[in-house]
C-alpha cells in the first residue's frame, strides 16, 4: 500500500459580507469538490466587512449596522452549513467591532467571542494572527502588511516558508521562488466581493479591482489560483 497522501486545503478569500459575490458559496462548492479539498476550509480573513462602523466616510444609502449585520450573519449561517468544519483567521475588517470598543475605552473581554459575533459554529476554530496547515508546513496569514501582485512570494521569501495570504484584493496569483534545494511559494487568493456593491463603491474609480477566485494548497511546494468564471 502507497503511503497515504493528505488531501488539498481549499482557502476561501476575503468575502467582506454581506457585500459577498452572489455565487460565492456556489464557486466554493465547485471548487472544493472538483479538487477533492480535505473537509476543514481555511478562510483567510475578512468574512465580514463592517463598513457601517467604519471611520472612512459612509454612502448616503448604505445599509445601518444594525442591517448589514444581520445580513453578513446569514451569509455566515449559510457558508457554514456548506462547510462546517473551517478555520478563520481574522483580517482587519473582521476585528473592527472590537477595535472601536478599544478606542471607546471599553474592555474587549465583555463582547462576544468572534465565533459567537460571526455566526461561526463549534466547527470552526477562530485563530487571531496565523494559522499552520501542519501537513505541509505552510503559513496562512490575511496579510495586512504585504500588497502588491509580488507581495505574497515577497513575504514568503522574507518568511522562509511557503506563505497563503488574502486582503489585497486585486492581486490573487501563486508565484514560486527556488534554492538550490527547496521551492516554495507566494500564494495570493484574491477575493469573492461584489464589486458593483456599496460596501466597495470607494474604488470605483480605481483602475484596480477586486480578482475573484479562490486558493488550493496541494502540499509544500506546490498550491493554485483559482479564478472565479460565470457560467
Amino acid at each position: 500500500m502507497g503511503l497515504f497522501k493528505p488531501k488539498p486545503y481549499l482557502v476561501i478569500p476575503d468575502c467582506h459580507a454581506p457585500y459577498q459575490h452572489k455565487d460565492t458559496i456556489k464557486f466554493l462548492k465547485m471548487v472544493h469538490k472538483k479538487y477533492g479539498c480535505n473537509e476543514t476550509v481555511i478562510h483567510i480573513g475578512d468574512l465580514f466587512d463592517f463598513n457601517a462602523i467604519s471611520h472612512y466616510a459612509k454612502e448616503l444609502d448604505a445599509p445601518t449596522a444594525k442591517d448589514e449585520y444581520q445580513k453578513a450573519l446569514l451569509f455566515s449561517k449559510e457558508l457554514t452549513k456548506a462547510f462546517p468544519k473551517g478555520v478563520l483567521v481574522l483580517g482587519n475588517h473582521d476585528c473592527r467591532v472590537k477595535a472601536q470598543l478599544k478606542e471607546i475605552g471599553m474592555p474587549i473581554e465583555l463582547v462576544k467571542s468572534y465565533n459567537d459575533l460571526l455566526g461561526l459554529p463549534k466547527g470552526w476554530l477562530v485563530k487571531p494572527l496565523c494559522h499552520i496547515i501542519k501537513e505541509f508546513d505552510v503559513l496562512c496569514e490575511h496579510g495586512n502588511n504585504s500588497t502588491g501582485s509580488i507581495g505574497a512570494l515577497t513575504t514568503a521569501i522574507y518568511k522562509r516558508t511557503s506563505y497563503v495570504q488574502g486582503h489585497a484584493h486585486s492581486s490573487g496569483g501563486c508565484l514560486y521562488s527556488a534554492n538550490h534545494q527547496s521551492i516554495i511559494f507566494g500564494l495570493n487568493v484574491g477575493c469573492m466581493v461584489d464589486n458593483s456593491s456599496i460596501g466597495m463603491a470607494y474604488g470605483e474609480y480605481l483602475r484596480k479591482k477586486g480578482t475573484l477566485g479562490c486558493g488550493v494548497v496541494f502540499s509544500g511546494s506546490h498550491a493554485t489560483f483559482v479564478p472565479y468564471e460565470k457560467k
